[in-house]
């Protein structure tokens, strides 16, 4: 069923790219008015929205009442996000939302949603992340014959440079030690690098070769990396011609320690996440979710729970796991609350269309 969803999801990639960046059709349907601070006590959900048309639209999960609201950024600007919603982050204490098919990025108050600046003109951008005060990048598949980070100005939201990474940049990780660690999956084809970048120079410094589709990275409390890549489809998309794998790397040096191969040639493993302690790694492979120590030195024999996950996130706040369910990708999807020791679904919650992995937590801001 997991293979299922993933074709599907690429069936309608073909559909994306013909999709109006806005639709002012779209009402919202939270009748919230803003309030000071009104979002900053909780955790951000990003849900892409229709493939063919529509808007992608934020969640926000209030800690104080346990309760989600819908379509944050279109009622309080009475305006639609655009299509299709990749990611959210908050920066400089103002959440930028990354709009993939409509090629920008939008900038709101992290206290009321209300919009500052829309950074435009970004070829199918992916992932934002924050380096200081003044500047921050965001990873563009661009044309799908390279990648790039572009360098924003955040004190004119424009692109003031661009840094060529391997093909397909996602979400990006600032090490411990400085140096900014971009998992590359390939994009439209397929890659086998993690991008390192120097963030003082904007300087590539080297790619690191691993797995075919490496599509997360992680710090664990030991500084080393971890990278999990999702492997490598059949030409007709009947199974993998490359498995997925896990690679340990040492920072020092960016040598590889160890290489955990997937058996499983028929699903892709995703969602790499890490926990508050930097203890355990979980990820989602054919319909499960695994746990697994940083100190180990086999892959898990058995699933900490089962459950069909379209994105995996790990909440500082309470310690929780937050999975989303994107259901038949066309209704309002879900997400759903887990304890990290033993599976156990704590709740779960409606949300928009097609929840993804794009969550942003309280203590995760940068």
């Amino acid at each position: 069923m997991k293979l299922l969803k993933i074709l599907s999801y690429f069936f309608f990639i073909g559909f994306l790219f013909a999709c109006d960046g806005d639709d002012p059709e779209v009402e919202p349907t939270a009748p919230n008015e803003p309030n000071a601070a009104q979002y900053e006590n909780g955790f951000l959900i990003a849900n892409e929205g229709p493939f063919q048309n529509g808007t992608g639209t934020v969640s926000f999960f209030d800690y104080s009442t346990n309760t989600v609201s819908n379509n944050v950024f279109q009622t309080v600007n009475n305006r639609p996000l655009g299509n299709i919603l990749q990611s959210v982050a908050v920066h400089n204490r103002e959440i930028f939302m990354v709009v993939n098919n409509a090629n920008k990025v939008e900038v709101a108050d992290a206290e009321t949603f209300e919009s500052i600046a829309t950074i435009e003109n970004l070829a199918l951008p992916r992932h934002f992340f924050g380096v200081d005060e003044d500047k921050a990048y965001v990873s563009l598949w661009s044309d799908g014959t390279e990648g790039k980070l572009a360098v924003i100005d955040l004190n004119t939201y424009t692109v003031s440079s661009e840094i060529t990474t391997a093909l397909g940049p996602g979400k990006m990780m600032l090490h411990s030690n400085g140096e900014l660690y971009v998992p590359c999956s390939g994009g439209f084809s397929s890659d086998d690098k993690v991008s390192i970048i120097n963030t003082a120079t904007d300087a590539l410094i080297e790619d690191v070769l691993v797995g075919s589709s490496p599509v997360g990275v992680v710090e664990d409390k030991n500084q080393k990396i971890w990278v999990l890549c999702a492997g490598k489809f059949l030409p007709d998309f009947s199974g993998l011609e490359e498995s997925g794998s896990l690679y340990k790397l040492d920072p020092t040096n960016n040598v590889i320690e160890f290489i955990f191969d997937f058996d499983d040639f028929q699903s892709r493993p995703s969602n790499l996440v890490i926990d508050s302690d930097g203890e355990h790694i979980f990820y989602t492979l054919a319909g499960s979710i695994y746990k697994m120590s940083v100190d180990a030195t086999d892959l898990p024999s058995s699933a900490l729970f089962s459950a069909s996950l379209y994105g995996l996130g790990f909440d500082p706040e309470s310690g929780y796991l937050i999975g989303s369910d994107a259901g038949d990708f066309v209704s309002n999807g879900k997400i759903m609350r887990y304890n990290p020791e033993n599976g156990e679904k704590i709740d779960e919650f409606t949300v928009g269309v097609i929840p993804n992995g794009g969550f942003h937590f309280k203590e995760n801001n940068n």
